[in-house]
């Protein structure tokens, strides 16, 4: 955020296995650059950080979304595992 101003970075995974790096803002403005493998991805993303950090934007938390990912802790196991994954 620098101000009222924000901008969202997003990296997600396509069925194809290449890697997209998703910028909203700021305002209107939107990006989408697509990698081949997650170091080059990632290595854009720190570039696009420092970037954004240097022109007055504060960074704020990493959130992960998982959407359509059942959550596996809402789940009882049903094959008699301890937490380690050794029987009981």
């Amino acid at each position: 955020m620098n101000g009222a101003t924000s901008v969202r970075i997003t990296r997600r995974v396509l069925t194809d296995g290449t890697r997209q790096l998703l910028i909203d803002g700021p305002q209107q403005l939107e990006e989408r650059h697509t990698f081949t493998d997650i170091v080059a991805c990632v290595s854009a993303q720190i570039r696009i950080e420092q970037r954004l950090v240097a022109q007055g934007y504060a960074l704020e938390k990493v959130t992960v979304e998982r959407r359509g990912v059942a959550d596996r802790r809402a789940q009882s196991r049903t094959d008699g595992r301890n937490l380690d994954g050794d029987p009981p």
